[in-house]
């Protein structure tokens, strides 16, 4: 069994949706960097993810026993996390190239997008604070989990870096759609200044009924006048002597 069907069981919800960690990589203390601030006692953590043993001469039995056993509630955050740090090496983005052409991440809702194939992306790096979003490379947009077994997974075990590294080292997915909505009224394009003045509409309480108000009105100065300003001022200039 490998690890991340060990800590996330294939019964485990969204448990497609992330890579298979090397156990080399979860190994290097250079990849376990600053998650300690997160997870309470990061070894006992990571022996559980493992399947190591912990010997009862490193600590002191009683702690230990109560170490491993809060060992599992943290294996999962720590795994996410190291997950996340993964998943941005060549390895981690084969894997997830994988998913990605299958369609594993979900397809962007957006018409013109043509079904295109989605990215997992965290807002932030600190687990707790919001949901795994995914990331169209197509439009651009982040799109919340349109599956609800992706809603509670948390957003720091996929972190606000790897969709963008993903599209940066395979460019042709960053494709623009070919074309945008545009509205019509009997096949004309609106134009853009239409909305430079929407109605705003009241509750009127003498009638008791909601009425529009009006659109404010531009003035345009009259051509006659602005023409017979003109007349009058060059009639108004005065030669220069002399010349």
């Amino acid at each position: 069994m490998c690890i991340r069907d060990r800590v996330l069981p294939p019964s485990k919800l969204g448990h497609e949706i992330f890579a298979k960690v090397d156990e080399e990589f979860i190994l290097d203390d250079f990849n376990l960097k600053g998650l300690s601030s997160y997870i309470p006692n990061l070894r006992h953590a990571i022996y559980y993810i493992l399947n190591y043993e912990v010997s009862d001469s490193e600590d002191d039995p009683a702690e230990n026993e109560q170490d491993i056993a809060g060992a599992g509630k943290y294996a999962e955050m720590a795994y996410g996390l190291v997950h996340a740090r993964y998943i941005q090496t060549p390895k981690g983005m084969k894997q997830m190239m994988m998913r990605y052409q299958k369609g594993v991440f979900g397809t962007c809702p957006r018409v013109y997008c043509e079904h295109q194939p989605l990215l997992p992306y965290g807002q932030l790096e600190v687990p707790g604070n919001s949901p795994v979003r995914f990331y169209c490379p197509r439009c651009q947009d982040l799109y919340a989990a349109q599956k609800s077994r992706h809603e509670d997974i948390d957003g720091a075990f996929f972190g606000p870096n790897f969709a963008h590294m993903f599209v940066v080292n395979y460019p042709l997915l960053s494709i623009k759609p070919k074309q945008n909505f545009a509205g019509t009224i009997c096949g004309f394009k609106m134009h853009e200044s239409s909305n430079n003045h929407p109605q705003k509409i009241v509750f009127d309480s003498a009638t008791g009924s909601m009425k529009n108000l009006p659109r404010p009105k531009v003035e345009f100065a009259d051509p006659l006048t602005v023409m017979k300003s003109t007349r009058k001022f060059i009639t108004d200039i005065k030669p220069i002597p002399g010349e």
